[in-house]
């Protein structure tokens, strides 16, 4: 059984997928940005001697090098092949999947204060005072503490699958980190996730 990674590791990895995204909130290259974030992705599973015997990440290597000949002109049957979830008779590309993706991340950081031991209504307003700060708003309103709570609550039910999916990455990204769960890591990753939130709703 594969050991949890180092804090260091961990901490290179978080580091490196920020810089990865303030290249795009700068203006830079969102292909070369995603190839950046994967390749670090790669490098931290790739260290893991037991993921690397037990042959871990092939979807993801493939993908990056899916990403590298698009890069330079191809166009790889693994992006180009066609949709690969469109069902029977649908037609036309699904729409908010962004924004229900980073509604997933704002769920995530009410569930870190939560899990430090904060109330409902508090980590809900806690998480709030961290989008004004970043000035994240959805169609140009203030998101509230009552909304981030029925967010919540909808996880499963009546949430979009993009939320419910975000939601389920960030669970299992953190489930491999070594912090611990106190109010002041709590803090400051639920700030990093409103903060990653704030360069995606803000450039869109």
């Amino acid at each position: 059984m594969s050991r949890r990674p180092s804090t260091e590791r961990y901490l290179k990895l978080v580091s490196e997928l920020i810089s990865a995204d303030r290249a795009i909130s700068e203006g830079g290259s969102e292909l070369a940005s995603a190839i950046l974030a994967l390749q670090a992705v790669n490098q931290f599973v790739g260290a893991d001697p037991n993921l690397q015997l037990n042959g871990v990440g092939l979807s993801l290597r493939r993908l990056l090098g899916a990403l590298h000949d698009t890069a330079v002109g191809a166009k790889p049957a693994m992006l180009f092949g066609g949709a690969a979830f469109t069902e029977p008779g649908k037609t036309g590309r699904p729409t908010n999947v962004t924004r229900d993706q980073l509604r997933g991340y704002i769920v995530c950081a009410m569930n870190e204060m939560k899990a430090s031991g904060m109330r409902n209504l508090d980590a809900a307003k806690a998480v709030e005072g961290m989008l004004t700060k970043h000035g994240v708003r959805f169609g140009g309103k203030q998101i509230k503490a009552t909304q981030i709570i029925q967010w919540r609550e909808q996880r499963g039910d009546t949430s979009p699958d993009a939320t419910d999916e975000a939601i389920l990455r960030f669970e299992a990204l953190r489930a491999s980190s070594p912090l611990p769960t106190n109010p002041q890591n709590a803090r400051k990753v639920a700030e990093a996730l409103i903060k990653g939130v704030s360069w995606w709703s803000n450039s869109n």
